[in-house]
């Protein structure tokens, strides 16, 4: 008569059950890494954004301050100059974070400063998409 072996134990003596056990909670703890490096790379985007915000609402304010204060149209104009300056400097951090941000959440690394611009990456990416265009190939 055949002889009908305890499958329970494995021969690393680990119970077949505890070996799916023990992959599932690895499996539970890289998830949960992952989840913190998220909301901790949210939570800096959204803080660097509120900050931005701040300044912008600052710089309006001082902006409008010094409209108020202008006696002459020369000043009108560097006032609205320096905010519009101050807001394209903003909006071009803004976004280089974005750009930089999601390409961490998607495991890649973008230079987001590439020719000086911070929006330099964009454009660089929707070039090579462009090069690869229909339109594109049939021109080569």
């Amino acid at each position: 008569m055949r002889e009908v072996k305890d499958l329970s134990v494995t021969r690393s003596g680990v119970a077949p059950g505890d070996a799916a056990a023990s992959a599932m909670l690895r499996e539970a703890e890289a998830w949960a890494r992952m989840q913190t490096e998220l909301v901790g790379g949210i939570e800096t985007l959204w803080t660097d954004w509120l900050r931005r915000r701040c300044e912008a609402m600052q710089a309006a304010s001082r902006t409008l301050q010094k409209i108020c204060e202008s006696r002459t149209l020369g000043e009108v104009a560097r006032a609205q100059q320096e905010w519009l300056s101050g807001t394209i400097e903003r909006t071009a951090a803004d976004m280089g974070d974005w750009v930089g941000g999601t390409a961490v959440w998607a495991g890649k690394r973008v230079d987001v400063t590439a020719a000086g611009s911070p929006i330099a990456a964009p454009r660089q990416a929707e070039n090579q998409l462009a090069d690869h265009t229909p339109q594109h190939q049939a021109a080569k």
